[in-house]
Formats: C-alpha cells, structure tokens, sequence
C-alpha cells in the first residue's frame, strides 16, 4: 500500500465530503465530524451531525432518556448524515479492500488505516476546515469502526490526538460521568 497516497486520497474525499454538506445546509451547525471504517478495514466513510439535525432526530423520536439521547448525539449511525458517501470514497474502499498487504499481516494494515484516517483530519483541522478560535472550539472530530467493540476505544484515542483539550474533555465524557 502507498500509504501517503490513501492518506491524500481519505483527505481530499472528505474534505470534498464536509465542504459540500456545509455548502447544502448553511443554516445548520456541525459539531461532529468522523471518518469510520469496518472491522475489516475494508471501506473509509465520513459521517456528521448538526446542532439541527439532531433536534430533528430528537423530535421524531419522542421522549428519550437522557442517555438515549446522548447515545444519539455521539453515535455516528444515528447522526443526520451517517454515511457521506461518494465516489472518491467508493475508490478508496476498493484501494482498501484489493491491498495485498491486508492479507500479510492484518493487524499492521488495520493500524496503517487508522492512521490515514487520523492524518486526514489532523490535515483538514490545520487547513481550518473545522473552524479557528472559538468556532473550533463547537466541532469534536473523531474516527470510528462502524461494527466492533474497539471502537470506543478508537474514538477516545483519536479524539484525544485530533482536538483541542476542552474538546477532547467534553467527548471523552460524551455519555456522562464514568
């Protein structure tokens, strides 16, 4: 795998990805975006919610418990746009699926993925797509596996590599007091 070469790729899908879901809902206000993958590293979405989106999703639900609700603002398959879907992404997938490497040793390329994902975003988050100042301070960006019991884990571990400290804080408690 050219490794700097999907990383460019995962960058230029989703910066393309959030520059056109902003671009379509202007009146709305993001606060979340993720790139996620499956346990088998064999796809690279994006996915983001808004402010709006999740009243939205909120109302049609009815009356949810607090928790519900967070598990609704934090957990990307309920999210407004859950999956930004697109066809630089479809040819990332298949760079993903096809790799040789994958079926040497899994772990490593699993790890590697990862990675790519994380750059990506720590390069959009240096370009200022997600806001400077105090607006960077209302978008929490993450990476994720959609169908795995690591992925908290990897949404904590990211969150901590890609956002600001008072970010950082208020996802790792996402779902209230450990």
């Amino acid at each position: 795998m050219n490794w700097p070469d999907l990383t460019a790729r995962i960058h230029e899908a989703a910066d393309e990805a959030f520059s056109l879901l902003a671009q379509r809902h202007l009146d709305e206000d993001f606060y979340v975006f993720a790139l996620y993958t499956d346990s088998s590293a064999m796809t690279a979405l994006a996915s983001a919610n808004s402010t709006q989106a999740l009243d939205r999703i909120i109302r049609a639900a009815g009356s949810l418990s607090e928790s519900s609700r967070r598990a609704r603002a934090w957990y990307n398959p309920e999210w407004g746009y859950p999956s930004l879907k697109g066809e630089k992404f479809s040819v990332i997938s298949k760079i993903m699926r096809d790799d040789p490497d994958r079926s040497i040793d899994f772990s490593e390329f699993e790890k590697k993925c990862h990675r790519s994902m994380i750059e990506a975003l720590r390069r959009m988050d240096s370009e200022g797509r997600f806001g400077v100042g105090d607006k960077r301070a209302t978008m929490t960006i993450f990476i994720t596996i959609s169908d795995d019991d690591r992925a908290y884990r990897l949404e904590n571990s990211s969150a901590r590599m890609l956002n600001p400290p008072v970010v950082c804080e208020r996802f790792l408690n996402r779902y209230g007091p450990a």
